[in-house]
């Protein structure tokens, strides 16, 4: 049996050297073939299905061949380079993948190898990015909204986002911005508390569970209705007068958090 013919059977026949083969340099999963004018980077497979270490050289329809093998090259390295920073859904790496001049289907080519070598799986992506976000201060409504955002199934954040009380988290955030918001009166700032995080997505019923555990400072009630009341005064004194300006002055500070009684005792001193 003529075992030479055998392996040559299938092996690529140069017709036409248009590009000499200068040298070639092996890397860890590819090939760098230089020419004259340029160089080409090449798969292992095509490396070895071309016989590329027995070429002098390559004519138009193998160069035409690697130069289109190579922009799928380039952008599958690309997404192992991504990949070896940080995990990424199929979405992110979808949407990386519009910077390379490649079609939907050599995309969708790279997509699916990923996914079939364990470099992407956004089941295990979405498990382990809920056990971080859940050591967060982010409610449950915000981390399905992150997860979505990124391109991850409702199934996939269904199955592992528990819907358990978040009372924990809204102590910590009361807690947190009690400290932080200034210059309201108390009411006021209860309320600037609750919409917060109400906003965030937290319950009505953990936020006055936290209410009634800690309890909300407020800066001198006093001083700062003095300092309200003189504002309030100089915006609207210009405008109207006698009744009318007590009743402006009232509707603000009422809406400001400020008691009825408190406001009512300070007109009388004061106007």
């Amino acid at each position: 049996m003529n075992y030479e013919k055998l392996l040559n059977k299938d092996r690529y026949e140069v017709k036409d050297i248009k590009y000499p083969i200068k040298k070639y340099t092996i890397r860890d999963n590819y090939v760098i073939v230089y020419l004259e004018d340029s160089r080409i980077s090449v798969s292992l497979d095509d490396y070895v299905k071309y016989s590329i270490s027995s070429l002098k050289g390559l004519d138009d329809n193998l160069y035409n061949i690697l130069v289109e093998n190579e922009k799928y090259l380039k952008a599958y390295q690309g997404c192992l380079r991504k990949l070896s920073v940080k995990d990424n859904t199929v979405k992110n790496i979808r949407d990386y993948l519009k910077r390379f001049d490649i079609s939907d289907e050599i995309k969708n080519q790279i997509i699916d190898e990923l996914i079939l070598k364990g470099y992407l799986d956004d089941e295990k992506y979405c498990k382990n990015r809920i056990m971080y976000l859940s050591d967060t201060l982010l409610s449950n409504r915000q981390i399905r909204y992150k997860l979505l955002k990124e391109g991850i199934s409702q199934e996939y954040i269904d199955k592992y986002l528990t819907e358990s009380s978040q009372s924990d988290k809204v102590l910590e955030l009361v807690r947190k911005y009690n400290d932080k918001i200034q210059n309201k009166s108390l009411a006021d700032k209860k309320r600037s508390i609750r919409a917060k995080l109400m906003s965030m997505g937290f319950s009505s019923d953990d936020i006055n569970d936290a209410f009634n555990q800690i309890e909300i400072s407020s800066d001198n009630e006093d001083d700062l209705l003095n300092k309200e009341f003189n504002k309030i005064k100089r915006k609207y004194e210009n405008k109207y007068k006698d009744i009318e300006l007590k009743q402006k002055i009232t509707a603000s500070l009422m809406g400001k958090g400020f008691r009825y009684e408190a406001i009512k005792e300070l007109l009388d001193s004061e106007m």
